[in-house]
């Protein structure tokens, strides 16, 4: 039988969290102004979450760890129609490690294939990662108009920060070391601004710091024509075509073995809806230490702009980023690495 405590309006003020809970699942549920503070969770049985929040409103994690889990099961879930502004922030999720070939050991989900057209509106902000092996996707947005920022990805990860339904994600000043994966993205109007990424060193092409995919359909059927959210529950969702999005400000800094950023990744031979109307600018690649190439063109896509990046190092290349775009710099550039848990560390 299922272990859990769960938490609602009737019985928020009756329930009192143990400091470490290593022996249930915790779901928030359909809760408004909820804060869980200062726990410890290490919940470890195969096929559940630590703490799941369903349709729940203003809801804040703050200065807890999430630690120890070797089984499949997510460390967070948010799902709901009716989710919206939760926070999660200042948390530790730290030795996620079930097999990393086995989908369902994410760090965080926000969102589910029916809720991609939901616009969540949750923030995960000055987070830190250590040692989350168990899924290809570190992050796994599957909703709509989240932020995730200031956090970062320590160089023993191995997966992704990914908006793989929906769209309209911010992600910025994220700061992502040594082996750890990198960005993926699917969808629309995101925005992928000021990331830091140092020593990204995998060599599989879903795994660079930085990959725009190949989607197999044109918008995500829970959005409408105009990248809007339809902002309520839906029936399936889409890999959609990566469109209106915008890379700007970003820096990669001796990332070896592969392309920086790779463009038009196609996950399957059915997926052919390739990047189209991007904006890729004012990106700078930093290789003084190892052979590091900006970009490479796997799909290129129709109207997207590449311009004002820059370049600096002997062993740095543009790869396939179009000449006119980029300009390579005698002297190294000032660059402001994002505040984070790692600079704290």
């Amino acid at each position: 039988m299922k272990r859990m405590v769960r938490i609602t309006e009737q019985n928020r003020d009756r329930i009192q969290l143990d400091d470490e809970i290593d022996d249930e699942v915790v779901v928030l549920d359909s809760l408004r102004g909820y804060t869980i503070r200062n726990k410890t969770f290490s919940f470890n049985r195969s096929g559940e979450d630590m703490l799941e929040l369903r349709n729940c409103v203003d809801c804040k994690i703050i200065d807890c760890t999430f630690k120890d889990k070797d089984t499949i099961g997510n460390f967070i879930h948010i799902r709901g129609a009716n989710s919206k502004h939760n926070l999660i922030e200042n948390c530790k999720f730290m030795n996620q490690t079930q097999d990393e070939d086995t989908n369902g050991g994410e760090a965080i989900i926000i969102g589910l294939d029916d809720f991609s057209g939901c616009r969540y509106e949750t923030t995960v902000r000055k987070c830190e990662f250590i040692n989350c092996t168990g899924d290809p996707e570190i992050i796994s947005v599957k909703s709509a108009d989240n932020v995730i920022e200031n956090n970062c990805i320590r160089a023993d990860c191995d997966g992704n920060i990914t908006v793989r339904h929906g769209g309209r994600t911010t992600i910025q000043n994220n700061v992502l070391e040594g082996s750890a994966g990198g960005i993926r993205i699917l969808g629309c109007d995101n925005k992928i601004i000021g990331n830091y990424h140092n020593g990204n060193n995998n060599r599989s092409q879903k795994r660079r710091p930085l990959i725009i995919q190949v989607g197999d359909r044109e918008r995500d059927p829970n959005f409408r024509d105009n990248c809007s959210p339809r902002d309520e529950e839906g029936n399936g969702a889409a890999h959609a075509k990566v469109v209106g999005n915008t890379i700007e400000g970003n820096i990669y800094e001796n990332c070896s073995r592969g392309p920086c950023v790779v463009w038009g990744w196609q996950q399957e031979r059915g997926h052919r809806e390739r990047p189209e109307d991007n904006t890729f600018r004012k990106n700078i690649l930093i290789a003084d230490e190892v052979d590091s190439e900006f970009l490479e063109f796997i799909h290129r896509g129709e109207d997207n702009t590449f311009k004002d990046n820059k370049m600096h190092g002997r062993r740095a290349s543009r790869g396939d980023l179009p000449e006119d775009s980029v300009e390579r710099l005698d002297n190294r550039p000032d660059i402001t690495i994002p505040d984070t848990p790692c600079r704290a560390s």
